[in-house]
């Protein structure tokens, strides 16, 4: 039997909690009375607000357009009428300008016989002008997709690898697009293709996914091309890009490089959904799969989301709290946003961006007051970057952010490998994406 492939160093294997909730099929998440529709996605320019309150809205309808290529459109996931534009607590922790959408008229996207296109008569910038205006950005990247696969197709690169490995515990959001959209996912694959002129196209899985894999491969094959299925392990972070494309192509990535230096496009299995629907049926990108699960919930759901649901009515879909939870996460448990679980986040929105609404226990918290670095090693054993994570936040702490740029400090990601690993309950990865954050503002 071949061996999975992975990266060469450093990583973690997390506890497996992703078994029942890889379980649980895709349904639709109730529609909801009130949308909040964020203006700002993680990582984003906000966009530029085009509504007011007293405005009637149709469901798709253009309520944000982006200042800059940073950050994508805005799009109403309900039809109805805008109450209020107001400031929100939002999924990352911070505040930011949202529309909020009284539910009322009838739906112009869902529900509906939709007409098909024959996207095998655009051209790529047809194609990436239909992706764009539709705001599909899935897969953790404020950067929209076109303007992604717009940079890429300067670069001639050779190999598409569309990313379904969620090494990450709970997460099964990728894992059921797989699963329950086969045909979908492998002509977003196809559209991809022909955009980005790709000779060869990978499938990213881990092991318990290759039976899904299969189908979309045979997909695939059906509309006349060859998909590969590449089975990765499991070890976190493996489904970072630059981590991906390493392993698959055996060669690393240069030192503040990305895997398009490989030659790779690497794109989420959602994306690649989204992009499909965006081309062939005309639909704005106004919905997510996101996966609802953890040890303080009833049962795990992956629900269909509109953007701009609430947590809290998320929550109730997957039969409500069993226990109140220490912490509730959005994202994933490593890198996602954790609010305590005394805070008010049953009011923020879901939006593009987030795979998961995770509900967790106490005993599923690091616990134990922080103590002296033991010089142990094992946060440099841990890094997928082959960094010195205490030694850069150490320096990081002292305020000398040039001389940690030098050392590395931006090349980490922030997966959190060195604070799972240290067993002096320091807060590297904490620490380091702050002096990123500071860094990046200039600071020194």
């Amino acid at each position: 039997m071949t061996q999975p492939l992975t990266f060469p160093r450093g990583g973690i294997h997390l506890p497996p909690h992703s078994q029942e909730s890889r379980r649980a099929p895709i349904v639709n998440a109730a529609m909801p009375s009130v949308a909040v529709v964020p203006m700002r996605r993680r990582g984003g320019s906000a966009a530029v607000c085009l509504v007011a309150p007293g405005d009637r809205v149709a469901e798709g309808e253009l309520i944000g357009r982006p200042p800059d290529q940073s950050s994508a459109p805005v799009h109403a996931s309900i039809p109805g009428a805008v109450v209020e534009v107001r400031e929100v607590l939002l999924s990352d922790g911070t505040t930011g300008q949202a529309v909020v959408i009284e539910l009322g008229g009838t739906f112009a996207q869902s529900g509906r016989p939709r007409p098909v296109r024959d996207w095998t008569h655009l051209g790529p910038s047809q194609i990436l002008t239909i992706v764009g205006e539709a705001g599909v950005a899935l897969d953790g990247h404020c950067e929209p997709l076109a303007v992604r696969f717009a940079t890429a197709r300067g670069r001639s690169p050779q190999v598409l690898l569309a990313n379904a490995v969620e090494s990450e515990p709970w997460l099964a959001a990728e894992f059921r697009q797989l699963a329950d959209r086969p045909g979908d996912v492998a002509e977003g694959l196809r559209i991809a293709q022909a955009v980005l002129g790709c000779r060869r196209v990978v499938l990213a899985v881990t092991g318990d996914a290759a039976q899904a894999a299969d189908a979309v491969a045979a997909a695939f094959r059906a509309s006349g091309g060859t998909l590969e299925v590449a089975v990765f392990d499991g070890r976190y972070p493996q489904e970072e890009e630059t981590r991906l494309a390493a392993a698959l192509l055996g060669r690393e990535v240069p030192r503040g490089g990305t895997a398009l230096d490989l030659g790779a496009v690497v794109t989420s299995v959602s994306s690649f959904a989204a992009l499909r629907d965006a081309v062939v049926l005309g639909k704005p990108c106004f919905e997510r799969i996101v996966t609802v699960a953890g040890p303080a919930l009833g049962a795990p759901r992956n629900l269909k989301v509109r953007v701009g649901t609430r947590a809290g009515e998320l929550v109730e879909e997957a039969g409500g709290l069993v226990a109140r939870p220490a912490a509730v996460v959005f994202g994933g448990a490593m890198q996602g946003h954790a609010f305590p679980g005394s805070a008010d986040w049953q009011e923020v929105p879901v939006t593009q961006e987030v795979p998961a609404v995770l509900l967790l226990a106490r005993g599923d918290l690091a616990r134990g007051r922080r103590r002296p670095c033991l010089r142990c090693g094992r946060c440099l054993d841990a890094c997928p970057w082959g960094l010195v994570p205490v030694r850069l936040h150490e320096i990081a702490e002292s305020g000398a952010l040039a001389r940690a740029s030098t050392e590395g400090l931006g090349e980490c990601t922030g997966c959190g490998c060195c604070s799972y690993a240290c067993p002096s309950r320091i807060p590297l990865a904490a620490g380091l994406r702050e002096a990123r954050v500071r860094s990046a503002g200039g600071a020194e």
